[in-house]
């Protein structure tokens, strides 16, 4: 039997629904831990610590999933706290049989700090959930068909400059600008820029899924410059929808989004405006088949049956 430990609500109950499915003997009763041959835990509380070490010689799996951006933001620090928090992460990962995350960069980057084994169990897709016509969206967010949309996706307005010159020199297609950080951190030009924007420019806050999809059916390419691990629901939107894709490099994208093969790879404005240039001139193949083979297994049958795989 399976000794389930998972503080986090949502996500307790979604593990507990795929171990139901895939017909997985479990207990989340602490006390029953003596009847258990394993153990899945997600925490970093004393009290998970201590149940690690109560379930020494058996086999004992590590859900990264709540970690993983920590481990993201501090990895490559080198201050005393990241070295810390370091120190404490690879000692409590090398008391575990097994590691589960969702994504290949943590393979990666652990390599040679954790001697267990590896599991790539990625996130559920998103049901697309918007219904309107594409002719009502147009009327809805007052754009253009005849016009080429681009979405841009950038959380903290760091293209706030390259859009507000892009959007000057081509007056011809309507940019979305989706950002979300709060305008008073940005420098006086930059809200300046932000608050002149072109006619061709809608600035839009998503804070819904419905929003956001009905924005991405719109536009004819995205382009995402934020990190894939804070907004992966939104990325993946994206890529159910079968948007032409271009985002800002960085390691995340390593072994996972390759330039040229399943999406445009950037690594500053001045790349990103001639992957644009190309895009308008047709001169860049369309990859959205290649990109959504990424998410095709990120679906309930699939993700059960890794869960098979790894517990039975």
């Amino acid at each position: 039997m399976l000794l389930v430990y998972i503080e986090n609500y949502s996500l307790l109950t979604k593990i507990i629904g795929y171990l139901d499915e895939a017909k997985v003997r479990f207990t989340t009763n602490i006390k029953e831990y003596h009847k258990c041959h394993s153990m899945l835990i997600q925490t970093s509380t004393s009290k998970g610590i201590n149940l690690i070490n109560m379930m020494k010689n058996k086999k004992i799996i590590y859900l990264l999933y709540d970690e993983e951006l920590k481990i993201y933001k501090n990895i490559k620090k080198y201050n005393q706290n990241s070295l810390t928090y370091k120190s404490k992460l690879y000692n409590k990962l090398n008391c575990c049989s097994s590691i589960i995350t969702s994504h290949i960069y943590f393979k990666n980057i652990l390599k040679g700090k954790y001697k267990g084994k590896f599991y790539i169990i990625p996130y559920e897709n998103k049901e697309i959930i918007t219904k309107n016509s594409l002719l009502k969206l147009y009327k809805i967010y007052k754009l253009n068909k005849k016009k080429t949309i681009i979405t841009i996706i950038d959380k903290d307005y760091r293209l706030v400059n390259f859009i507000y010159d892009y959007a000057n020199k081509y007056n011809n297609i309507n940019i979305v600008y989706i950002g979300y950080k709060q305008e008073e951190y940005l420098n006086k030009n930059e809200q300046e820029k932000l608050n002149s924007m072109p006619k061709n420019i809608i600035k839009k806050y998503c804070t819904n899924q419905k929003d956001f999809e009905e924005i991405i059916r719109l536009s004819k390419v995205v382009i995402f410059n934020d990190n894939i691990l804070e907004c992966f629901d939104y990325l993946n939107i994206i890529i159910s929808l079968n948007k032409q894709l271009i985002i800002k490099n960085s390691d995340l994208c390593d072994k996972y989004f390759i330039n040229s093969k399943n999406c445009y790879l950037y690594n500053n404005n001045e790349e990103l405006f001639k992957k644009l240039e190309k895009y308008l001139k047709g001169d860049i193949g369309n990859l959205t088949y290649n990109t959504s083979k990424l998410i095709e297994n990120n679906n309930s049958k699939e993700i059960i049956n890794f869960i098979k795989k790894v517990f039975n």
